[in-house]
C-alpha cells in the first residue's frame, strides 16, 4: 500500500456514524448527509499556528513555487521580495510540521541569494545592519572586571536588553561578579542581524571580530543573557563556551528581589529557546524559587511563536509583525512573563503588560516591572550609549569620549512627531546631526515663517527636517522624512 505524508489532525474530530445505504441507493439528502462525514484532508498545521503563513493566504507548497520563481526572474517585477523578507525564521513550522518541512531555510537561502544576485531592496534591512554597526562600534565595550587583567568569564548581555533594559545591567554584572571569580563584561551585538538580512558577508566579519574579541580575553566561557546570541555562539562560533544566563543562576542563591505577583502569569518563551530545554527549565525552576506562579500558553516549548522581531520581521513589514504580536499577547488574558528583551519590548507596544524576569531578580527601585513602556529605536540607541559611558565612569573610572557637537542640541517634540519618527525610523541623534550641519553650514530652506527645512545624507538614505530654531540650541521638529535619492543642489539660507 502506498504510504502517504499526508497528515490531518483529528484530535478534536467528533466521529459521525454512517448513514446506512437503502437498497435503491442514497436520495440527495441521503448522498449530502453521509458526504458530510468526510473531512476535508489537509495538513495546514503550520499555517493555523503562524501569522505569517496566514498573512499571505497560501501554505509552504505553494510559497516553495512563489520563492523559486522570485530568484528565477530576469525582467520584471519580483512580487515575493517581500513575502521573503517577511518571515521571523523562528522555525516553528518545522518543529511542528510532521515532515520537518522549514520556512527558515528556505526564505533564508532566498534572502542569501538575492543579495548575491544584488537583488535585496535596501530598504528591508538597512537599518538593523546599521544598528548593529552603531552596538558594535560607539555602543560596545570590553573590559576584564575592575581590577583584573584576566577573565575566566565574560558577561554578555546582548544588544536588546542593553538597549531595552540599561538599569539591570550593572546590578547583575556586579552579582555575578561577587559570586564568581573574574567575569568580564562584554557589550555588543552578536551579528544575528546580518544572518537575518541573508549578509552573508557582514555576518562572517562581525563573527570573525566576535572571535578575535573573545581570544583576546583569553577565551573565556562566555554568559550570554539573550537566547538569540547563544543560538548565534552556538552555530557559528563553536570554539567559544557559551552557556546561559538562566542555567548559571538556577546554581546559586537568587539575590533578594522584589514582590512578585500574587496571581499566576503568561510564561512566553522566545523562539529562540525552543530548541534550548536546558535554559527553558532553569527559568522555570528560577520562577518557582522566586514564587511566582504561571501558566503556560498555548504554543510554548518547542513550539513557541515569536514576538514578531525575529528575522528582522519588523523591519520589513511592520504591519504584520504588529500582527504577530497582538495575536501572541491575545492568547492569554494574565499578565505575561519572558526572559528576552526584546519580546518584552514588543509585548509592551501591543499593550500587554509584560515583565522581564530580571525585573524580579534586580527590581529598579520605585518602579513597577511591568510598567515600563516600549523602548524605541532611538531610546535604545541612546540606552546603549548611555549604559557603556555609565559604565566607563562607575566600574573602571575612564573618562568618556567628549561629545560630539551636535549631542548638545536639544529636540523638542510633541507625542505626534515622536511616533512619526518612530513609525519612519529615523533616529533622534540623525536629526541632530542634521540640525548641527544645517545651522553650520547654512544650507537650508527658509519658509519664511520662521521655519526652516535642510536634508542629510550621512549613508544611503537622505534625511529631510522641518524645524524651528527656539534659541540656546533648542529646535522644535514638526516633521521629517527620508528617501533614497540624491539631492546634488539645494537652498542656501541667508
Amino acid at each position: 500500500p502506498f504510504e502517504t505524508r499526508l497528515f490531518t489532525d483529528i484530535s478534536d474530530v467528533a466521529p459521525l456514524p454512517p448513514s446506512p445505504a437503502p437498497p435503491e441507493g442514497y436520495d440527495v439528502a441521503g448522498a449530502k448527509e453521509e458526504a458530510a462525514r468526510c473531512l476535508q484532508c489537509q495538513c495546514m498545521e503550520c499555517v493555523k499556528r503562524c501569522v505569517y503563513l496566514q498573512e499571505y493566504r497560501g501554505y509552504p507548497k505553494r510559497y516553495a513555487r512563489e520563492i523559486y520563481n522570485n530568484l528565477a526572474i530576469v525582467q520584471g517585477s519580483r512580487t515575493s521580495n517581500r513575502m521573503i523578507n517577511s518571515c521571523s525564521l523562528c522555525g516553528q513550522c518545522e518543529r511542528i510540521c510532521p515532515n520537518g518541512f522549514s520556512m527558515r531555510d528556505l526564505c533564508l537561502g532566498a534572502r542569501r541569494e538575492m543579495v548575491r544576485q544584488n537583488r535585496m531592496p535596501p530598504s528591508a534591512h538597512d537599518f538593523a545592519l546599521e544598528d548593529m554597526a552603531l552596538s558594535n562600534s560607539t555602543g560596545a565595550l570590553l573590559r576584564h572586571a575592575p581590577g583584573r587583567e584576566a577573565s575566566s568569564y565574560l558577561f554578555f548581555p546582548g544588544c536588546h536588553l542593553a538597549g531595552g533594559s540599561p538599569g539591570t545591567i550593572a546590578p547583575l554584572y556586579d552579582f555575578l561578579r561577587d559570586r564568581i571569580d573574574g567575569v568580564g563584561l562584554w557589550l555588543r551585538c552578536c551579528g544575528a542581524p546580518a544572518r537575518w538580512a541573508g549578509r552573508e558577508d557582514l555576518f562572517d566579519s562581525a563573527m570573525e571580530e566576535l572571535k578575535e574579541q573573545w581570544a583576546s580575553m583569553g577565551s573565556p566561557t562566555v554568559i550570554t543573557a539573550c537566547t538569540g546570541c547563544l543560538d548565534v555562539l552556538r552555530r557559528d562560533a563553536l570554539e567559544i563556551e557559551a552557556v546561559s544566563l538562566w542555567t548559571v543562576l538556577k546554581d546559586m542563591p537568587l539575590p533578594p528581589h522584589g514582590p512578585v505577583p500574587g496571581e499566576p502569569m503568561a510564561l512566553h518563551d522566545p523562539c529562540t529557546a525552543a530548541e534550548m530545554s536546558d535554559v527553558r527549565a532553569a527559568v522555570r525552576d528560577i520562577c518557582s524559587s522566586l514564587g511566582i506562579a504561571m501558566e503556560e500558553l498555548p504554543e510554548t516549548g518547542e513550539r513557541t511563536s515569536c514576538c514578531g522581531f525575529g528575522g528582522l520581521q519588523r523591519n520589513a513589514n511592520e504591519p504584520l509583525a504588529d500582527r504577530v504580536a497582538a495575536a501572541r499577547v491575545e492568547e492569554n488574558p494574565r499578565d505575561y512573563l519572558t526572559y528576552c528583551a526584546m519580546c518584552r519590548n514588543l509585548f509592551a507596544r501591543a499593550g500587554k503588560r509584560t515583565a522581564h524576569l530580571l525585573d524580579f531578580l534586580f527590581p529598579e527601585a520605585g518602579k513597577d516591572s511591568f510598567d515600563r513602556p516600549y523602548a524605541g529605536c532611538s531610546r535604545q540607541r541612546d540606552d546603549r550609549l548611555a549604559l557603556v559611558r555609565a559604565l566607563q565612569s562607575s566600574h573602571w573610572m575612564e573618562e568618556n569620549r567628549p561629545m560630539e557637537p551636535h549631542e548638545s542640541i536639544v529636540l523638542v517634540m510633541d507625542d505626534s512627531v515622536l511616533a512619526l519618527l518612530e513609525k519612519r525610523r529615523i533616529v533622534h541623534d540623525t536629526v541632530k546631526r542634521l540640525l548641527f550641519e544645517a545651522e553650520r553650514t547654512g544650507a537650508s530652506m527658509d519658509r519664511g515663517d520662521g521655519t526652516f527645512i535642510a536634508s542629510l545624507r550621512p549613508s544611503l538614505v537622505t534625511y529631510w527636517v522641518e524645524y524651528r530654531p527656539l534659541g540656546d540650541g533648542r529646535y522644535e521638529v514638526l516633521g521629517a522624512w527620508s528617501h533614497r535619492m540624491v539631492v546634488t543642489e539645494g537652498g542656501r539660507r541667508p
